[in-house]
């Protein structure tokens, strides 16, 4: 009898020892997932408690804190996309509503009568107005190879960015009546800007879920459609009430701001 409890002594301590190591080792490893799954834990909150620490841009701070900031991202950046798209667009429109009190005669709403400041011919105004679009339409295809080669969001500000510089300018180049300087400028302005469409199809590649694209893509590009219509009577507005320069500065002014912003 004594010699069948010293033999299962020895099986208990032979048996006990290294289930014991085993455990303790088991514990030690799940304290030590424990302790990892919480430091990203940690970091995530404080990165909630301050989201924009990574941006110096101001203009992204202030819109971190509005109800626009609180949505996801993706529909942020549409958001932002939509009002590029309607401010592209509606420079179309500047010149259209101006061109009328630029070469006629017209009447101010108080009744002041106003001598024209340019003598075009239609061959000289169609040129400059269509001149535009030579540019706009070259870009289209080469952008979509620059949109997947470089950061398709700041190709988007840049060529916002770069239209808005040339928008400004254009009231310049009539003043010095000169018809191929705004042609120059109008072809050069079609051709950045025809990066915009190639330029944020890029963006969604990447920021789309499937099951959401369609509606990213949407809310982004209807900005263009709703720019021309709410452009030409606002133009027209500050044509009327302003003076025929007052579209291009005014527009220029706002896509310089999206430009800071989309290059963000």
């Amino acid at each position: 009898m004594s010699s069948w409890n010293d033999a299962w002594d020895r099986g208990k301590q032979m048996v006990g020892e290294p289930l014991a190591k085993m455990t303790a080792a088991a514990s030690s490893v799940t304290s030590a997932a424990t302790a990892t799954s919480a430091a990203p834990q940690q970091m995530q909150e404080e990165s909630n408690e301050n989201p924009m620490r990574m941006h110096s841009n101001k203009v992204l701070q202030f819109v971190e804190q509005t109800w626009i900031g609180k949505c996801r991202k993706r529909w942020l950046l549409a958001i932002l996309a939509n009002m590029g798209f309607m401010i592209s667009f509606g420079i179309r429109c500047n010149f259209g509503a101006a061109k009328t009190h630029m070469y006629k005669n017209y009447t101010d709403p108080w009744g002041k009568v106003h001598m024209h400041e340019f003598n075009w011919t239609i061959e000289e105004l169609s040129v400059m107005e269509s001149s535009y679009f030579y540019g706009y339409l070259v870009t289209q295809i080469p952008a979509g190879f620059l949109a997947a080669k470089f950061p398709p969001n700041k190709l988007f500000g840049f060529g916002i960015g770069v239209g808005a510089f040339l928008n400004i300018l254009l009231p310049y180049g009539f003043k010095v009546k000169s018809d191929y300087l705004v042609a120059f400028i109008q072809i050069t302005q079609g051709l950045v800007q025809g990066v915009c469409y190639p330029a944020m199809h890029g963006v969604w590649r990447y920021w789309a879920p499937p099951m959401e694209r369609s509606k990213l893509a949407t809310t982004a590009f209807t900005g263009s459609y709703a720019g021309a219509v709410l452009g030409l009577p606002l133009s027209a507005f500050l044509v009327s009430y302003v003076s025929w320069a007052s579209p291009f500065y005014l527009y220029g002014k706002h896509l310089f701001s999206k430009c800071s912003v989309m290059k963000k």
